[in-house]
């Protein structure tokens, strides 16, 4: 990185600039006066470039070799959309639902599982709950005239996301 140097009696000032390594663009430019600078509120799972000079009255100096990072993994942010459960018979269940391919940047890490949750509605307590990684599944095994309520999550290497609205069933008699 360019060094600390007073010329003409002027302060240095120096520019960040922070590149998406996907699409090469310059997303934001810093302006600093110290050599140490944090940078928050970054994606998580993202390759970043870092591009250092400094600048004065004279003009900027040669700019830095690039610097990559790649963030670390972060609870995703993609929510799931329409979910929907049919009943196959009195005690099993089909549930589907839909990620949208633009929710994939949302992941902020690796894909690892779908998280689905179906909760008995005579005591909201977690009945089951099983990661699968496709997007539908069928639950077998539930009890006769019985109200549950179902949602799903999707998760990465890190965590879970948020859960979606949940909907409800009801088993008949």
């Amino acid at each position: 990185y360019p060094s600390l140097q007073l010329c003409n009696d002027s302060f240095i000032e120096y520019i960040i600039e922070l590149i998406d390594e996907q699409s090469q663009r310059i997303i934001q430019t810093y302006k600093h006066h110290s050599t140490v600078f944090t940078i928050n509120n970054l994606k998580g799972f993202t390759q970043y470039k870092f591009v250092v000079y400094a600048t004065n009255e004279m003009g900027p100096s040669p700019k830095s070799k690039s610097l990559t990072i790649q963030t670390l993994e972060s609870v995703p942010l993609a929510t799931i959309t329409d979910l929907t459960a049919i009943l196959l018979n009195s005690s099993s269940v089909h549930i589907t639902w839909t990620l949208e391919n633009l929710e994939f940047q949302l992941l902020n890490g690796k894909f690892r599982a779908f998280a689905v949750t179906i909760y008995e509605n005579f005591n909201m307590s977690t009945l089951i709950t099983i990661e699968t990684v496709n997007s539908s599944l069928i639950v077998h095994h539930l009890y006769l005239s019985t109200e549950y309520y179902i949602s799903v999550a999707i998760c990465n290497s890190f965590d879970c996301g948020s859960s979606s609205s949940a909907i409800q069933i009801k088993t008949p008699l």
